[in-house]
Parts: structure tokens; sequence; C-alpha cells
């Protein structure tokens, strides 16, 4: 009997490569090896019990990662691969540590210089003994600085906008999570996730925010002190440079660059163009390009070989001043003066607040804007902080439960020839939904869910001008998953979604 294993991995970072080498090597003539650019093949022939030994050896070596797209088994009738070993890749890729080095770690080595051919050989001037004196200052002191292999690091009881779960097996009850992110939180990369805390992990350490970066122990110091620190089930950590990736569905977004998560040539509109045809081997597309950030401009443009690139949509840029908004609309028609009469005779206290509210960052994009200011009328947050005041709106819808939500209004408008959203009208919508009594819930769900349906249709318009085959998506904004989420299932019906998967998405 043989048996075929295929390996969809995405990555030329040798990972895999060393796996499937070292497996060979303890099997001898019974396995052998091939590689077809990203598809890998480990074929073994023998009785059922040394089949069973192979397959245990496989699922005991192959780690889950961001990068392993797909895997399958199969019985063949011959071997269709012909080597005993792989070619090394050049460059060499440190993962934080591998299956073993884990196991090893957690098992009370006092050896952290743990010598491996897999992740790497890494000398350390800190061993076990200094990291239980370093524990003991955590739990006298509630917090301790510890030199890792991923800089310097300060541990807390209490504080920090970076959170390490130590008791992952019960993540769920702390932070508001899917499959699909603790899947890629538990992959051998130890990534960071983006979470909201639930409400008894909030009022337990008075958190504030309202996301923390969430992730594993993320190197073998850190997993060492982690594993002395067992008994404490959530540690906050200083904010460091992790890399960070989202995912939905079957999908991983690689958020932010660090460690070998690299390296982000995604600069500009061409750039994310380029970097996506290329990963995914695309020839001569016509596509509709989406891109929302809360870093960069967003803009919705289209592209194919004989037109170039054609600019489709820009976002409109609001006043900072809430005063300045509620003017704006007052300004437009009656309706709208009307709108924001009502406003302030139903709830005096509150608009009195928004009209003398003013954001301490004037650097915000327009899509920021919209969420915090929306945010606001909804009483989701007062915070100063355009940034923060958006995640609030983001926060909370993350938490709708529904399929469907209020249609708020997103209209294109052409201004100086320039086709412009014009986000006011999406205000005006909040604003009649919270008169009217919607749930906040719903309301905020309702923003991200009607901007992807407005996505959907300009992905739409733009295959009745151009005649499009697929749909680019690139932008931080789409590391919530509620938007991501309902903007790919509005659009992958008619067209089929690509994004960046081995590098950063373009913020």
């Amino acid at each position: 009997m043989i048996i075929q294993y295929n390996f969809n991995y995405i990555h030329n970072n040798g990972l895999l490569t060393r796996l499937l080498n070292k497996i060979s090597k303890s099997f001898g003539d019974r396995v052998f090896l091939d590689r077809n650019e990203d598809n890998y093949l480990l074929e073994s022939e023998g009785e059922q019990k040394e089949l069973e030994e192979i397959a245990h050896k496989i699922s005991s070596t192959i780690p889950s990662s961001i990068f392993l797209k797909s895997s399958s088994v199969k019985e063949i009738s011959e071997f269709t691969a012909t080597k005993r070993l792989l070619e090394e890749n050049t460059k060499f890729y440190a993962v934080p540590f591998c299956i073993e080095c884990q196991d090893r770690i957690l098992n009370n080595t006092k050896d952290l210089n743990l010598n491996c051919d897999i992740c790497g050989f890494s000398n350390s001037e800190i061993d076990v003994e200094d990291l239980e004196v370093k524990a003991s200052e955590f739990e006298a002191n509630g917090e301790c600085e510890v030199q890792t292999f991923n800089g310097k690091r300060t541990f807390s009881k209490t504080k920090g906008l970076s959170i390490i779960c130590n008791d992952y097996a019960n993540i769920s009850e702390y932070f508001i999570i899917t499959q699909s992110e603790l899947n890629a939180l538990t992959s051998v990369e130890k990534p960071s996730i983006r979470l909201k805390p639930k409400l008894k992990l909030k009022m337990e350490f008075d958190l504030i925010e309202p996301f923390y970066d969430v992730f594993l122990p993320d190197d073998k110091i850190t997993l060492a002190l982690c594993s002395i620190l067992k008994d404490t089930k959530i540690i906050f950590c200083n904010d460091i440079d992790l890399p960070k990736v989202s995912a939905i569905l079957d999908r991983k977004l690689i958020i932010k660059s660090a460690r070998d998560l690299q390296a982000d040539s995604t600069k500009n509109e061409i750039e994310m163009l380029r970097s996506i045809i290329t990963e995914h081997k695309l020839v001569t597309p016509s596509v509709c390009a989406i891109h929302l950030s809360h870093s960069t401009a967003s803009t919705i443009f289209t592209f194919n070989s004989k037109i170039g690139h054609t600019k489709m949509v820009e976002f409109g840029k609001l006043p900072y001043s809430i005063n300045e908004v509620f003017e704006l609309i007052k300004n437009t028609d009656e309706s709208g003066e009307k709108l924001i009469n009502n406003l302030k005779l139903k709830n005096e206290t509150l608009y009195e607040k928004m009209v003398s509210h003013k954001f301490d960052n004037s650097h915000a994009q327009p899509l920021t804007q919209l969420f915090a200011i929306i945010s606001l009328i909804l009483g989701l947050s007062e915070d100063k902080s355009i940034k923060r005041a958006s995640a609030f709106l983001e926060a909370t819808a993350i938490e709708f439960g529904g399929k469907s939500g209020p249609r708020i209004d997103y209209k294109v408008e052409k201004v100086d020839n320039v086709y412009t959203l014009e986000l006011t009208k999406a205000i005006r919508s909040a604003i009649s939904f919270k008169l009217a009594g919607v749930d906040n819930y719903l309301i905020s769900f309702g923003v991200l869910d009607s901007l992807a349906d407005f996505l959907a249709t300009q992905a739409e318009d733009a295959d009745a001008n151009t005649s499009i085959d697929a749909l680019f998506l690139s932008g931080n904004a789409f590391e919530n998953r509620q938007l991501f989420l309902r903007t790919v299932n509005a659009i992958e019906p008619n067209y089929k979604v690509y994004t960046n998967e081995r590098v950063a998405i373009w913020n």
C-alpha cells in the first residue's frame, strides 16, 4: 500500500522542507518526497502498522501554520515522488520554536539553548534559574523585565497594550474569538490577533481599551517564563514589535510584518496590485481593487491591461469638529436641519457634549473619522483619540450575532469630476436610527454591513464598465473580522476575492 500526503504551503521559507526532510531521514527507503512550486508531496509504502507509524510522525511533526493552506492524504497505486530529500532553501526560517522544542521546554528542561535544526540554535544569556528569579519578582512586585529572543519585555499583572494568554485552552472565556482566530494564534508563527475582551475580564482588570493584541508565548524564553507562571492566566506585556494577523473563515491576513512575516513591498496602489497578481500567479487580470484603511487613503479603482488604472471612488473628508459636521448636515436641506434639531430636542445633554467635543488627532483617515463620529453619536465613546473612538464602534459591531442590520446610506456624488463617497449621508442614517431607538449593537453592525454591501455594488458597477475577472481587497480596516466577512460574503457569489497572503496587506 502506498499513501500520498500533499501539503499546499505558500511560503518559500524552508520550514516545510526541513520538516519533511527530517521525517524522511527517520524512515529511510519507505518515504519519498517531491515538490512542485507550493505543493509538497510525501509518499510512503508499507504495511498497515508501518503506515500508521509514519502518519503519527507526520501529525506530531508538521505544525499548524498560517502559510499551510491545505493538506490531504490518499492512497495511490505507484510512487510519483522520487527524492529522498528536498533541496534546502538558502534562507533559514527562524520560527519561535518548533513542536519538539516546545515540548522540551514545557517538560521542565533546564537548557534554553536548544540546538535544533528546525527552529534554529539560539544562545541565551538567561537560564531557567534566572527566569525563576524573574517570576518571583513578578509575583512580588506585579511586573518584571526580561530580555527575550524577541526583545526586552516588561511583563505585568495589570497593565500593557498586549496580552499573553497563558491559558489558551480556555481563551474563549476571556475574549470574543472565533475558531479561525484560535487556529492562527496557535500556529507555529505565534502571531498576535486583535481581540475584544469579554465583560468579565474587563471588570476584573479594569480594562479600558476596546481591543487588545493577544498572543501566546512566542519565543523560548517567554514560553519558559509563562510555564513557570502557569497559574497566572493573563499576562500583560508592553507594546512591542509583534507580527499581527487577522483570521476570517479559511483566510489568514498578515496585518503587520515582523520577525519572518516579511517583507511588505506594497507601498501604493500599483505595488498592491502587482504583489497580489504575483502571489496568485494571475495572468493579465481585469480587476476592481478596494483599499480600506485607517492609516492610508481609502480608495476604489479598476485595472486592466488595455485601459490601465482608473480611479472609481475617493472617500470624502469630514471636519474634525462634530459641531461642524452637524452644521454641514443642517445646511444640506430642510430634512437635515430637522434631523439635527430633533437630535437636540430628544437628548440635549448628549447633543451639547457632542457639539463641544473635539478630537485630538487631526491626521485621521476619512473612514476613521466616520466610525469615530458615529461612535460618539451612539454614546459608545467620549474619547479624544479619534482612532480609539473609531475602535469602540468596531468592537461593538463585533459583538452583534445577527445576520443583518439597518441600512446605512453610503452614497457617491460627483464633485469637481471626482466621484466621492459622501460620508455625511452615513452619519445622517446613524442619527435617524438612534432617534428611532434602534439598539447600538444593531446600528454599529449596520455601519459595517452596509459598507460591505456598498463595496459589492461598486464591484458590480466596475464589472458593468470594464468587465472585471476578480476583486482585490487590501487595507488594515479589514482587520475587523465582521467587515471582512460581510464584504467577502457580499462579493464572492459573483467574483473571486484575492488578498495578499505572504506579505502584510497594504496598510
